[in-house]
């Protein structure tokens, strides 16, 4: 499964709310049996939020803007079967 846009306003940040729609979204994700979830952030964005989720890099490109890269990330998901 792909995330194209993952936005929380600025005055809720740090309140769990990233994190709590992440794991719904990955929830899904396992639910229909996706084997994983991945995106893209900038260096200037989110990079350290998602490296905590459990992300991980596996590609990058540097110098999208001057002095900033592109990042793809990835989480491997755990099927559940019934």
């Amino acid at each position: 499964m792909h995330i194209d846009a993952l936005w929380i306003d600025e005055q809720h940040r740090g309140g769990g709310y990233g994190s709590q729609l992440m794991a719904a979204i990955e929830a899904y994700a396992a639910g229909q049996e996706h084997p994983l979830v991945y995106l893209e952030t900038t260096s200037f964005q989110a990079l350290p939020f998602y490296r905590k989720l459990g992300y991980e890099v596996f590609g990058e490109l540097p110098e999208i803007s001057p002095g900033h890269k592109l990042f793809f990330l990835k989480k491997e998901l755990t099927r559940h079967r019934g």
